[in-house]
C-alpha cells in the first residue's frame, strides 16, 4: 500500500538532462532554475506521502472496528451494526484513495512542470522549452477545480486554501521565460498552494491520535492481560503516549509546501528566495519517507 510512486516515462528520460541545463542560465535566471529542481524533489515525494497518509488512515480505521468488535461481543448485541460500519467506513475510504488518485497524478504533472521549467530558465531552446512549459501549466492547472471538490471528513480542501496575491513578474533576461510566467506564474502558485492546502487537512486528521480510543483500548486490554491480546498490542500501547519515532511526513510535506510557494513568490517577483532553506525542506520529506518505506517493506 505505502510504495514508491514510478516517474512517467518522458519525466524520467528529460530529468537528468534538463535539470543539467540549470548551469547554463543567464544573469536573474538562475534562482528560478535552482527552484525548479527542488521542485521537482518536492513532486517526487508528495505520492509517497499520500500513500504514507492512506496508510494510516486505514490502520487508525481497523484498530477502532477492533475495538468496536469487542464492545459488541462483550454486549451481547448483534454483529450487523458492526458489518455496516465496516462497510460505510470502506466506502469512505474508497473516496479518499480516489482523492488521494488526484492528488498524486497532479503532483506528478506538476513535476513534469518542473522540469520544464527548470529548461526553460537555463536558457535552451528557449521557445521549445517555453511552449512545453506553457502545455503543462495548463495541464495542472485543469486539476485545480476537482481539487477544490475534495473533503475528507466533512472538510473541505478550498476551506484550507489562504488567498494568495497575483505576482508582480519581474523583469528576467530571459524574454521567453518573460511571457510565460505572465500567463501562467498565478496558476502554477495556485498549484502548489492546492498540494499545501491537502496536507494541512491531512495533517489536521493525522494530529488527532483518537486518544481517547486507545486509552479505552488500553484499559480494556490491560484487564485482560492473561487472555488473548492483538498481535499490534506493543504499538498500539506506544500510540497510547502519543508518541513518534520519526518526523510525521505530512508536517514535513506541508513545510515543504510552504516554502515552496514562498520561494516561487519571491523569485518570480524578483527576490532571491530563501533556496537553501527549500532544499532543506525537500530532503528533510524524502529522508523520512525512505525510513518508513524500508520499515514497510521489512515489516
Amino acid at each position: 500500500m505505502f510504495r514508491a510512486i514510478a516517474a512517467p516515462g518522458r519525466i524520467a528520460a528529460a530529468l537528468f538532462a534538463m535539470l543539467a541545463l540549470a548551469a547554463c542560465a543567464g544573469p536573474g535566471n538562475e534562482e528560478l532554475a535552482s527552484f525548479s529542481t527542488s521542485g521537482v524533489g518536492f513532486a517526487q515525494q508528495a505520492p509517497k506521502v499520500y500513500d504514507y497518509a492512506f496508510a494510516q488512515a486505514v490502520k487508525r480505521d481497523s484498530d477502532s472496528l477492533l475495538l468496536n468488535r469487542k464492545r459488541l461481543r462483550d454486549a451481547g448485541a448483534s454483529g450487523d451494526l458492526l458489518v455496516s460500519t465496516y462497510r460505510a467506513n470502506n466506502a469512505a475510504l474508497k473516496q479518499r484513495l480516489e482523492s488521494f488518485a488526484v492528488m498524486k497524478q497532479h503532483a506528478a504533472d506538476l513535476q513534469a512542470y518542473f522540469v520544464a521549467l527548470n529548461a526553460l530558465a537555463g536558457g535552451a531552446e528557449a521557445e521549445a522549452a517555453g511552449k512545453a512549459a506553457d502545455d503543462l501549466a495548463n495541464g495542472v492547472a485543469g486539476f485545480a477545480p476537482k481539487i477544490k471538490e475534495i473533503s475528507i471528513k466533512g472538510v473541505a480542501v478550498v476551506g484550507l486554501i489562504e488567498p494568495v496575491a497575483k505576482l508582480a513578474v519581474a523583469g528576467f533576461t530571459n524574454a521567453r521565460l518573460q511571457k510565460h510566467l505572465e500567463a501562467h506564474g498565478d496558476a502554477i502558485l495556485e498549484a502548489i498552494v492546492l498540494q499545501k492546502a491537502m496536507f494541512k487537512l491531512l495533517l489536521e486528521i493525522e494530529s488527532d491520535p483518537a486518544q481517547i480510543s486507545f486509552d479505552i483500548a488500553l484499559r480494556e486490554e490491560l484487564a485482560n492481560l492473561k487472555k488473548d491480546l492483538p498481535a499490534d498490542w506493543g504499538q498500539r500501547r506506544l500510540r497510547s503516549f502519543n508518541f513518534q519515532l520519526a518526523p510525521n511526513p505530512i508536517s514535513l510535506a506541508l513545510t515543504a509546501a510552504g516554502e515552496l510557494e514562498a520561494n516561487f513568490k519571491s523569485i518570480v517577483e524578483g527576490g532571491q528566495g530563501t533556496l537553501a532553506r527549500l532544499e532543506r525542506a525537500v530532503v528533510q520529506v524524502e529522508a523520512v519517507v525512505d525510513i518508513l518505506e524500508t520499515e514497510f517493506k521489512g515489516s
